[in-house]
């Protein structure tokens, strides 16, 4: 049961997005359960739309990167990562590139030295909507492993305090790496 909840919030989150794409895979042999592609199917959807949704989850995805503004902009890191043969393009988000044919990231310069960090566009959209001030006093409670906390440090030019709250030690040292690596200073607290 577990496996086709996990495959039915897939396929949610496709319709979601919108993300369609196309393999050589039947809904069937995912593993739904005939009463959830029933369920689908009254909410309108046919067997080949759901089918489509299903083969999304089959398919690598690209690399959503945040630049890191406070080190450069986005152009400048975009002109970087194609000099390194990375096939690039903007991403929705100002701030936000898409990378494609990209492998061992942690291992690419510009990552090392800060200039951008991996995360999911609307992981990144969280901190716009929050539209945070110089000067706040902000709480991350759910903050490994920091995308969303050294963002927000950024929009605010870590002129604020910023506590990174997580449920685990380990998982707080998370948030204090990313911040170290992108440069910014945050107080980390295990909640």
């Amino acid at each position: 049961m577990k496996k086709e909840i996990i495959v039915c919030i897939i396929i949610v989150i496709a319709i979601i997005v919108g993300n369609i794409v196309t393999q050589n895979y039947t809904v069937k042999s995912i593993g739904i359960l005939s009463e959830e592609l029933e369920e689908l199917k009254k909410d309108g959807l046919s067997y080949e739309k759901i089918e489509e949704i299903c083969k999304c989850s089959n398919k690598k995805p690209k690399i959503s990167i945040r630049t890191n503004k406070i080190k450069i902009d986005r152009e400048s890191l975009k002109q970087k990562l194609k000099q390194e043969g990375i096939q690039v393009e903007e991403g929705i988000l100002e701030d936000f590139l898409i990378l494609s044919k990209a492998k061992g990231i942690e291992k690419i310069d510009e990552f090392r030295n800060g200039l951008f960090t991996v995360q999911d566009e609307a992981a990144g959209l969280v901190a716009i909507i929050l539209n945070p001030n110089q000067g706040d006093n902000i709480l991350d409670a759910c903050s490994s492993p920091g995308g969303k906390t050294s963002y927000i440090a950024e929009l605010i030019e870590d002129k604020g305090k910023i506590e990174a709250w997580d449920i685990h030690k380990h998982r707080t040292e998370l948030v204090e790496k990313t911040a170290e690596r992108l440069g910014g200073e945050l107080k980390c607290c295990i909640y």
